[in-house]
């Protein structure tokens, strides 16, 4: 069964004209996929922080190697990637402010890039 995540960002819910438009491209999603799943993910829903130093420290730490602290700061962000992985079908609904997407979605990326879970260097990719 097909998956499509939704992210919201807008922080004008009903009268937001982004989560108008993305209400209409889910509808049209759910009419192609009738058998599909819509997960939802209102980011000014979410207690999303910034990324801070206690966070980077648990990123940078093996996993084999996390403290109960270092689980408990990645913990949104393991739920966070745990959405992403399992979609097949992704919409970011954002609005532009001042030439660019709300601060939170900036969060919401730096939370779901995951070095060896989403996303991996190498020589070929330079």
């Amino acid at each position: 069964m097909p998956q499509l995540l939704v992210v919201e960002t807008s922080p004008r819910g009903d009268s937001s004209i982004s989560r108008h438009l993305t209400r209409r491209f889910v509808a049209e999603w759910q009419t192609a996929h009738p058998d599909g799943q819509i997960v939802h993910r209102d980011l000014m829903e979410t207690n999303l922080a910034f990324v801070n130093a206690p966070w980077l420290q648990a990123y940078f730490t093996p996993p084999e190697q996390h403290s109960l602290e270092m689980k408990a700061e990645l913990a949104l962000s393991d739920e966070l990637v745990g959405e992403l992985l399992a979609t097949e079908h992704l919409v970011i609904a954002t609005p532009v402010y001042n030439y660019n997407v709300p601060a939170v979605l900036k969060a919401w990326v730096d939370h779901i890039v995951r070095k060896r879970i989403t996303w991996a260097w190498t020589a070929a990719a330079s």
